[in-house]
């Protein structure tokens, strides 16, 4: 399965929290390898500094899981994902059967 994964940094209490929670998740994501169960195809950071995205597959939801309970300083939304030609087959067959759909 595909998933778009996005990651947030939360939002902390004080500045000094924040900075302590930015060192943590530096000190975690500099030496990341991602876990062999998720194919990351593209990983890239947003320009304000504030997190992240990244393409991934896997049929392990556990190695996702517990790759987000890592950062508990990020907030994180996973999307499963197709691919956007065969997502429109799927539209297609769906909109045929609700045109012979009858109440």
């Amino acid at each position: 399965m595909r998933y778009m994964m996005a990651w947030c940094e939360r939002p902390m209490g004080s500045p000094a929290d924040y900075e302590a929670a930015q060192d943590r998740a530096r000190a975690l994501w500099d030496p990341l390898k991602w876990p062999d169960a998720l194919i990351v195809t593209a990983a890239v950071s947003r320009l304000d500094g504030y997190g992240g995205y990244a393409f991934l597959e896997t049929d392990d939801v556990h190695a996702l899981h517990a790759l987000v309970l890592t950062f508990p300083a990020y907030t994180f939304e996973i999307v499963p994902v197709m691919d956007f030609h065969e997502s429109l087959k799927a539209k297609r067959d769906a909109l045929e059967w609700r045109e012979t759909y009858s109440t």
